[in-house]
């Protein structure tokens, strides 16, 4: 760190960097930083030779290896990824990880000693040599086909952005990496089953009593893969420090104190308040509205968590589940000692279903859970996806929508 400076960063929220954006305020891209789930600092894009420490969260660049041009790598990185899915309400940490792939392809140029690229006959060469980096790391398997198309996607969007590639010059005849992901199910053994099971029936049950008691955040859910905190924020289920919001301290379930943000994660006084009153503006926002979006998104994962319990106990394959038509017109009969079988009628025709006794508590539960996710809605089957006037049936249901952690 011979020749290395430190540069100071001006750290701004993902909504306040839109809003100075659209009323044209003058923005430094030499001092500028976006809190997304975690603090991203833009500006170290503007130098070949950077380096960043995290705790506490410095910048430090040999000033003479600054490149004004890149300045269009900022703008791209604001107008195609943080403007576009801030509108479309997408999580902060998607919008974090969207960064963090070229930021990832810009240290590679670092790497290769590039400063800038000129025109879309560069790019191209460039582009080539970047997707026989990211097929190297493949083949040794460090890095997945499915991540590696990610990479390669997102580079080839900027590189076309920067250079006005309309035609896709670049990216023609160039073999592309797929998006192949690993789909194989293995035969579950009964040890597994019973894990799942018991993960998806805790799940439903502590969800559903957060919902219908009108609980307040944060709460905590025991599982048996551990403790996991509910937050309604970017990243809902926090098992760890790594994904909890930088004001929430997950020991104690309250906030970190300024002292502790400044030490941890280098904030400055200002930016250490403004990030403990964002956080606790949101929760109350979300303690006071019992219907909230994100209430409303934690029922639904209620409700798929269900989903996973029913076909367990149904003994129903996964399409016949998610097809079964449904009102709230229905009867419990008795079947046997230890079934009951649930009767209702669709289109003059009787349907049913049995039920074991132990689990028709957990059954009527679950309507009750329904009802609050379509309020004064209905919907002519029993399990849907969504919530209110948007519920809708998924064409193919997906047979592990909340993947439990492993031991």
């Amino acid at each position: 760190m011979d020749n290395m400076e430190k540069l100071p960063i001006f750290f701004v929220s993902i909504e306040a960097l839109v809003n100075m954006y659209k009323n044209t305020s003058e923005i430094n891209f030499s001092q500028l930083g976006v809190i997304a789930s975690k603090k991203i600092c833009l500006s170290q894009i503007l130098y070949t030779e950077k380096k960043l420490k995290t705790k506490p969260y410095n910048l430090y660049v040999n000033k003479k290896t600054y490149v004004p041009k890149r300045k269009i790598f900022i703008e791209y990185i604001i107008n195609e990824i943080i403007i576009p899915k801030y509108q479309l309400g997408q999580s902060s940490a998607t919008v974090y990880s969207n960064i963090s792939y070229i930021i990832q392809f810009i240290s590679w140029l670092n790497d290769e000693h590039i400063k800038y690229i000129d025109n879309k006959i560069v790019a191209k060469e460039i582009f080539l040599k970047y997707c026989y980096y990211l097929k190297t790391f493949m083949r040794n398997a460090t890095l997945s086909q499915a991540t590696a198309y990610v990479h390669q996607r997102m580079t080839l969007k900027l590189l076309r952005y920067i250079t006005q590639d309309k035609e896709n010059y670049i990216g023609s005849g160039i073999l592309l990496i797929k998006n192949i992901r690993n789909n194989k199910t293995l035969k579950s053994t009964d040890r597994e089953r019973e894990y799942h099971f018991n993960f998806y029936y805790k799940l439903f049950h502590q969800l559903t009593d957060f919902l219908l008691n009108k609980k307040e955040y944060p709460f905590k859910l025991n599982l048996i893969c551990g403790d996991i905190w509910v937050l309604p924020s970017s990243t809902v289920f926090i098992s760890n420090d790594k994904n909890a919001p930088h004001a929430f301290d997950t020991t104690t379930g309250k906030l970190h104190e300024i002292k502790t943000l400044r030490k941890l994660y280098g904030y400055k006084n200002y930016e250490a308040i403004n990030c403990l009153n964002d956080f606790s503006a949101n929760i109350n926002k979300h303690n006071i509205d019992f219907r909230s979006n994100k209430r409303l998104l934690l029922a639904s994962t209620a409700l798929q968590a269900f989903y996973m319990l029913f076909l367990s106990i149904t003994g129903m394959n996964d399409s016949t589940a998610a097809t079964l038509p449904w009102n709230d017109e229905y009867e419990i009969l008795k079947e046997n000692q230890k079934f009951r079988t649930i009767k209702y009628r669709a289109g003059n025709k009787p349907v049913e279903f049995q039920i074991q006794n132990k689990f028709i508590k957990d059954f009527q539960k679950f309507l009750s859970l329904r009802r609050y996710l379509l309020s004064s809605f209905d919907y002519n089957f029993l399990f849907f996806s969504n919530y209110e006037n948007r519920a809708t049936a998924s064409s193919n249901r997906v047979r592990r929508i909340i993947m439990p952690l492993k031991k």
